[in-house]
């Protein structure tokens, strides 16, 4: 059966998308140009039309995962009816699904070798980072729960330091410590906010997180 004509950008995507797949199941090193034409279905001179290379196209499934990501994250902190802590935990734990699906891409991103990759993702993020991260401390300051003094200063900073939350983790740790740093990551951001709430850490429902070699 024929497969259906699909536009240049509906190709685009569903290479994309293959790509995604594959990186989160046999990781980024692993995955050659020719499973993600296989997992298509499509000639490899298809692929080279859409993409010069591999790293292009896993520029192109950092850009979708980014876009994922926040697409869920804006929904969340625009759900009605969830208080300011409600909100951060379900970010914490949206964040850490989203890591431990797509661990191989992140390792990969967060190496040495592609932090231009990486610092260009952050500056294009920061248009959803800090309107988003604002809005849950100034909610958070109404109700009672952050006690600030600059809001947007406290936003920018509190974005900056997660910036670099990934060093504190390794493909190689075990669960138990992983879940031990979250936990008290968790608890060291939220005591930057004026929180007292000590049994935020202990709501936050951690995945299994399964190493790949990125």
């Amino acid at each position: 059966m024929a497969r259906s004509k699909l536009s240049p950008d509906e190709r685009r995507r569903e290479i994309i998308l293959a790509a995604q797949g594959l990186f989160g199941s046999k990781g980024v090193k692993a995955t050659s140009v020719s499973d993600i034409v296989k997992a298509v279905g499509v000639a490899q001179g298809t692929f080279y039309w859409y993409f010069k290379s591999k790293e292009e196209v896993i520029g192109a499934v950092a850009q979708e995962y980014a876009r994922e990501y926040f697409a869920s994250q804006i929904e969340i902190v625009k759900t009605p009816g969830l208080s300011a802590l409600e909100k951060m935990q379900r970010i914490w734990e949206d964040s850490l699904n989203k890591y431990a699906d797509n661990i191989s891409l992140t390792n990969y991103l967060h190496s040495e070798r592609n932090r231009d990759m990486h610092e260009q993702l952050v500056k294009e993020n920061m248009g959803f980072l800090f309107p988003m991260m604002n809005e849950i401390i100034r909610q958070g300051k109404e109700e009672g729960v952050f006690l600030v003094q600059d809001i947007e200063e406290t936003s920018m900073i509190f974005i900056a330091g997660l910036q670099g939350v990934h060093i504190l983790f390794s493909s190689s740790m075990s669960q138990t410590l992983l879940e031990q740093r979250i936990k008290l990551t968790a608890d060291f951001f939220l005591k930057g906010l004026g929180c007292t709430d000590i049994s935020f850490m202990d709501r936050i429902q951690i995945p299994i997180i399964m190493p790949l070699d990125c």
